[in-house]
């Protein structure tokens, strides 16, 4: 419906972040002119450089240019302070309730669904149009190939097929 929602939704399925750390993203995180984002502190205070398309540089350019100036977080609340983890999910299960698909869930179903789901999705999308794993783990900002291998739902032969194409 609004920038924000499109821009919550391009960060966090397009460059996989975890709610924290699109909680956490200042305006200045977004580098427009270098097609990254920067998320300064990751799990384990981990910093990593997060690629951006040109649609979501885009979606991102309009939403920034039009939000609060003297802000420096990217997602602000209804209070004009930093969206916190919670306030990211619930906007995202409430986009999911206005689309004939989000109305087939019941309660339950819905209470599983949040930001890290598309962190998930993106994941298991990547693997199915090609990417490596190695480069799977290292957009994802993981240290071991475990914690990659679990976000995705693929099954192992397919993971086997993946570690076969390296030797």
């Amino acid at each position: 419906e609004n920038l924000q929602e499109k821009a919550l939704l391009h960060i966090a399925y397009g460059c996989g972040l975890r709610v924290q750390e699109i909680s956490d993203l200042n305006k200045e995180d977004v580098r427009l002119l270098e097609n990254v984002i920067i998320v300064e502190k990751g799990k384990n205070n981990k910093r990593r450089l997060v690629p951006i398309s040109d649609k979501i540089k885009a979606e991102l350019q309009e939403f920034i240019f039009l939000s609060e100036p003297k802000q420096k977080a990217l997602f602000l609340n209804s209070k004009g302070k930093r969206m916190q983890q919670w306030t990211l999910n619930r906007l995202l299960k409430n986009m999911i309730l206005r689309t004939d698909f989000g109305k087939k869930f019941i309660k339950e179903e819905l209470n599983k669904i949040g930001i890290h789901s598309l962190r998930h999705s993106i994941a298991t999308h990547l693997l199915e149009n090609g990417m490596k794993l190695e480069q799977v783990q290292q957009f994802l900002g993981h240290n071991h190939m475990e914690s990659t291998e679990i976000y995705t739902h693929i099954n192992q032969n397919q993971i086997n097929s993946l570690y076969d194409d390296n030797t």
